[in-house]
């Protein structure tokens, strides 16, 4: 209901502005689905920041979704179907995530084979990409490098964190590292079942 909700939105948006001669009618469809993602990416930011507060952990929630986002874009994994089915899952993923940072009892043991596991599986997977936007030989190459870039920096940060007694903050990062790699085996396997390499 709120993506049909900003799409009608988006389109009214680029209407008006085709009126009164800001943009050129031919460009109105880009607009419009620029407006649209825009629209999208603020409610979900929106939700991410309402869950924060809700759960009393709006610095924790901040910092998985800066975190896990970054490396997303350019590692990618599962994607849902349709934008509703998206929206859900992230507010499902998101939830989850907050749960187990509040009552799951971590130690840098066990963050320290989470990060090493997951750094392990993503230069081993990303980029995995996904059926609606394939990648070609030279974006394959590129992603490749900056995951693998990122996810040793991730795994930096991790470091200082924990040098420096920030451990909650050191968690949030573990678990955005750990949560991407999920999403890159499950699409993995969604792809080899399509076969999509």
């Amino acid at each position: 209901m709120v993506i049909k909700m900003l799409k009608e939105l988006s389109n009214k948006i680029t209407k008006k502005l085709v009126d009164i001669n800001i943009i050129e009618a031919a460009d109105s469809e880009l607009y419009e689905y620029g407006f649209w993602q825009g629209g999208v990416l603020f409610f979900n930011f929106l939700t991410v920041v309402l869950l924060g507060i809700l759960f009393n952990m709006l610095l924790e929630s901040m910092i998985f979704l800066v975190f896990y986002g970054v490396l997303r874009t350019i590692a990618g994994g599962y994607h849902a179907r349709t934008q509703n089915t998206c929206y859900i899952l992230s507010i499902i993923l998101m939830m989850v995530v907050l749960i187990m940072l509040k009552t799951f009892h971590w130690n840098t043991i066990l963050c320290c084979i989470l990060t090493i596991l997951s750094i392990s599986v993503i230069f081993i997977l990303a980029p995995v990409q996904d059926e609606n936007k394939l990648l070609d030989e030279t974006e394959k190459t590129v992603f490749k490098k900056l995951s693998r870039l990122i996810s040793l920096l991730y795994g930096l940060i991790i470091f200082l964190l924990f040098l420096f007694n920030k451990n909650e903050l050191a968690y949030c990062v573990v678990i955005s590292l750990f949560t991407l790699t999920i999403m890159l085996v499950l699409g993995k396997i969604r792809n080899k079942s399509r076969g999509i390499m």
